[in-house]
């Protein structure tokens, strides 16, 4: 007995749907083929950056400016007073626990918002190198996956031939 699979091809107890042909012109031109010509245009893709990309970048930069400024002045507005305790009579909310966990949102908010305008910079800068140069697959995969995975950095093609795209990559981190 085969471990092969048995093919159905030949098979005559399996039924078949009819399979429906058309004709192909099969008559050549017999005009000679054109030469290439370089004053001929050539057609190529339009490559450029619309407007939503550079307004969510400069809006996750401006939101990550203002972010941390209210980080600034949060903190600023807390400088030389006393810290209180729920056990002096404080407000919950108004606590030195509270306080530090209002603080952490701000700055974890402040990075986001700037992470995010530096992964829109670096999703436009990797198709400006893939437009330019060539790279192996392993190059692209590192490349795609360098601000989520950091063993990407691991990959010499991604460090040499995009060092612009390389360092936004790490400022993600």
């Amino acid at each position: 007995m085969s471990h092969h699979a048995r093919s159905n091809l030949h098979d005559p107890t399996v039924r078949r749907k009819p399979v429906a042909y058309t004709r192909v012109n099969t008559t050549k031109s017999t005009d000679p083929p054109q030469p290439y010509s370089p004053t001929e245009e050539v057609k190529t893709a339009q490559w450029r950056v619309g407007w939503q990309t550079p307004a969510k970048m400069l809006g996750f930069l401006a939101l990550g400016i203002i972010s941390a400024l209210g980080h600034h002045l949060y903190y600023s507005s807390l400088d030389s007073t006393p810290v209180r305790a729920r056990e002096d009579g404080a407000q919950t909310w108004t606590t030195q626990e509270w306080i530090s966990r209002y603080g952490i949102a701000l700055a974890f908010t402040t990075k986001t918002f700037l992470a995010c305008a530096v992964a829109i910079a670096y999703k436009q800068r990797i198709w400006t190198n893939f437009r330019r140069r060539p790279y192996s697959v392993s190059g692209i995969n590192a490349i795609y996956d360098a601000t989520t995975d950091i063993l990407s950095f691991m990959n010499w093609e991604f460090i040499w031939k995009a060092k612009m795209a390389t360092f936004l990559a790490a400022l993600t981190w």
